[in-house]
């Protein structure tokens, strides 16, 4: 509900979020800020000024069709370590894939002002003009010398490291 008085108006939100999934690597954080404000200049010209921003970041196992899923893993395992320790899971241990980071963050920004003028009785002019920015990152990490992948070779035994990045500003 909007607060102030018939010459100015404001209206402030918030609000933030954290969740924890049964991983350790399976997390939420996301946040959200509005402000709007409303101006009566002079009698014939009125002032908007709109902002947002909402921002989240997630830790997320890996999943579906990947060797270093954690239900493919333990769904494929055999269950039975009496012939060896990592019999209970299909290609490697949970210890291990918790090790892996995956973060895909969404940060968006965006500003209006809007104006409205009226110089006679019978013209009005409104002007808006904003800036929308968003970008979103995917990230994953393995720490080299963590967890054995010797079955896939000297390609992932020293770590790896993605980034995707996108920015869009309209």
């Amino acid at each position: 509900m909007p607060c102030g008085s018939e010459a100015a108006t404001y209206l402030v939100s918030g609000e933030f979020e954290r969740e924890n999934g049964i991983c350790r690597n399976n997390d939420l954080r996301r946040g959200s800020f509005r402000a709007n404000l409303t101006g009566r200049v002079r009698d014939n010209l009125n002032l908007r000024v709109n902002s947002g921003f909402i921002g989240s970041a997630q830790n997320a196992p890996q999943n579906d069709n990947n060797l270093f899923s954690t239900l493919r893993n333990g769904l494929l395992g055999q269950g039975d370590t009496t012939q060896y320790a990592n019999a209970a899971f299909y290609f490697t241990r949970p210890e291990f894939l918790e090790q892996i980071g995956v973060d895909p963050g969404v940060r968006r920004a965006n500003v209006s002002v809007n104006a409205d003028y009226r110089p006679t009785t019978w013209l009005q002019v409104n002007g808006t003009t904003g800036v929308d920015y968003s970008s979103r990152a995917d990230r994953q990490l393995r720490q080299p010398g963590v967890g054995n992948l010797a079955l896939l070779g000297p390609l992932y035994s020293g770590g790896f490291r993605t980034s995707n990045r996108v920015a869009i500003t309209s």
